[in-house]
């Protein structure tokens, strides 16, 4: 019949899955893991662990008859949980395995418990001579390394810093809020670390040679933001899931801190603008708020990585915020603050939220931080801004124009459904303070604030120079002679500069644009210096301004910076620019990358 044949044609399926259901309950299991927990104190409390393990996981010819106690050099199988160990024993009844025991004594949730076993070998790191007690008077915490036979060569490289952060960490947050750390290698994790109490679970994938320099700052940022966690994230724990943000990412801000005394302040600079070009493309009108106090389930993967890049970002603004009160520690002070009222029992549960956070904001620095929260943490999007200036010759000021846009607010303008749920409505303009440095002629930079309160305002700068630039042919003639003086001298940079120069390779400014720079009254303008803004920028300047921001900046910021905006104009003179910024020893090497 036509409609069997019909029916025949339809694919279907060979095997259907079935899901089923099985509910059962062991009594008095020999194997498996057992949780005893009172359900009143569950699940932030104190805990007691005891794992009955097999001493080898591979059958020995001749197992050593001794009390228990692992031997030297031995592949005898171990576990490492979090707390401290009590006590390791031979089972009394079965000569092939082994009795752990475990304490947390430190009240702890549950999602913070972790334990692994293995054969591992221990390393210990040693501690620092320099610093043997902290301020508070108590010695360094044990620090302890498990991994797998056949790393040890890998560890000196990686792990050895880590008595420096756990120093820095202690001196600047107070004591470690545990009696010791233990750090484990595993192989084939699902992700880089995992935190838990006294214990950081680490892929063994993070190890690397001594040649592989591009990994060592990675690996390093890692590893000390997994110890930063166990001061915010494990000790002090978010109160509700809209709170996410501010957990991931406090333990981010103290590990930025470590790297900046680690790497200095180049490397915590630019890895800083770069992550702000990245939210710049991201935070686009169609991601939601890092903070949403009516969410009530954890965040997917995909807003969770958003939240994790933007929150370090908006606690760097924050700081910069609270620095105009005045405060020399800014939310360090903030951070001492919390971590202060953890240890005297004023937090519940060691549980922290983004309302008491703010609040403490206020107390220690005396600023409402209420208009920044609703513009950066309750709201969304990143504003775009055009400057401009102009030298203003019978008042003496430097005219800066401003104009302000807010993309996200556009994306969703004419969409009342969706203005509510991204909630850009609220942030038609951003308001606050942005810095700007006006490098006059005498070679000083003057720092000026600007009071952003409207999309559109024209500010008029003061200006304190009563004279003009030097001549630039005159700087070039100086330049010349002293590179001609180093070659004489036998400098081999000079030598390999003046070679380019007299083989046509660098390309020097026109007569037009020497008699236009000796007509300026300033050498550049620089714009949100401080980084108090997530925001793109446009500043209309001319290039050679560019050239002697890159040149004469020392700040990562700054010369990156000037690349970008000279690599949108590509000619002869830039290229040589970039050729001599290349070549130079003076800059960072993020900036050869980036000139390269």
């Amino acid at each position: 019949m036509p409609g069997l044949n019909m029916q025949a044609t339809l694919p279907v399926p060979e095997f259907v899955p079935i899901n089923i259901n099985i509910i059962y309950s062991m009594q008095n299991p020999v194997d498996g893991i057992q949780f005893v927990i009172s359900m009143d104190a569950y699940p932030y409390c104190t805990w007691d662990f005891e794992f009955v393990i097999p001493r080898y996981l591979e059958q020995q010819e001749s197992a050593p008859e001794d009390d228990g106690e692992l031997l030297e050099g031995d592949n005898s199988t171990i576990v490492v949980c979090s707390g401290e160990l009590v006590e390791q024993v031979a089972h009394s009844c079965n000569s092939s395995k082994t009795i752990f025991m475990f304490s947390q004594n430190t009240s702890t949730s549950v999602q913070h418990i972790a334990f692994a076993a293995g054969p591992f070998h221990v390393h210990s790191i040693s501690a620092d001579l320099s610093a043997t007690e902290d301020v508070s008077g108590t010695s360094q915490p044990l620090m302890h390394v498990f991994y797998f036979p056949g790393h040890e060569s890998l560890l000196g490289t990686f792990v050895s810093f880590m008595r420096s952060a756990m120093s820095f960490y202690s001196t600047e947050f107070r004591s470690y809020p545990f009696g010791l750390h233990k750090l484990i290698f595993v192989d084939e994790m699902l992700t880089q670390w995992f935190d838990s109490a006294t214990l950081s679970l680490i892929t063994v994938d993070l190890l690397q040679g001594k040649d592989a320099i591009d990994q060592v700052l990675k690996i390093r940022h890692c590893l000390s933001h997994a110890l930063a966690c166990q001061w915010i994230g494990i000790n002090i724990q978010q109160k509700t899931w809209s709170d996410t943000w501010l957990m991931n990412r406090l333990g981010l801000y103290i590990t930025g801190l470590f790297i900046w005394k680690l790497m200095r302040n180049h490397e915590y600079r630019f890895r800083l603008k770069k992550d702000m070009e990245c939210m710049l493309e991201l935070d686009n009108g169609f991601m939601s708020p890092i903070c949403q106090p009516q969410l009530f389930e954890p965040p997917d993967p995909v807003t969770l990585a958003f939240i994790n890049l933007k929150s370090p970002l908006i606690l760097h603004i924050l700081d910069r915020h609270l620095g105009k009160s005045g405060t020399s520690l800014e939310l360090s002070r903030v951070l001492l603050k919390v971590f202060l009222s953890a240890i005297s029992g004023e937090l519940p549960n060691n549980t922290l939220s983004t309302h008491l956070f703010l609040r403490t904001c206020r107390k220690v620095s005396g600023i409402d931080p209420h208009s920044f929260a609703e513009q950066w943490i309750y709201g969304s999007g990143c504003p775009m801004f055009g400057f401009s200036a102009t030298f203003n010759c019978k008042k003496m000021v430097v005219e800066i124009s401003m104009h302000q846009e807010a993309p996200a607010f556009k994306v969703h303008e004419n969409n009342e459904v969706t203005k509510v749920l991204m909630k850009p409505a609220a942030v038609l303009f951003f308001e606050g303070q942005m810095t700007i440095h006006i490098h006059e002629a005498d070679g000083m930079p003057y720092e000026h604030i600007l009071n952003i309160r409207s999309s559109y305002k024209c500010y008029e700068v003061p200006f304190n120079t009563k004279y003009k630039r030097v001549r630039q042919n005159t700087k070039q003639y100086l330049a010349c002679q002293a590179a001609a003086q180093a070659t004489a001298e036998g400098d081999a940079e000079a030598v390999a500069a003046m070679n380019m120069v007299n083989m046509g390779f660098v390309t020097d400014w026109t007569e037009e644009d020497e008699q236009n720079m000796a007509g300026q009254m300033y050498e550049w303008i620089r714009i949100n210096t401080g980084f108090e803004w997530i925001a793109a920028i446009a500043f209309d300047q001319k290039d050679y301004m560019w050239v002697s921001q890159l040149q004469r900046d020392r700040d990562v910021g700054a010369q990156y910076e000037a690349i970008q905006v000279l690599l949108k104009t590509p000619n002869a003179m830039i290229s040589s620019t970039f050729a001599k910024t290349v070549l130079v020893s003076n800059y960072y090497f993020q900036i050869h990358c980036e000139a390269s």
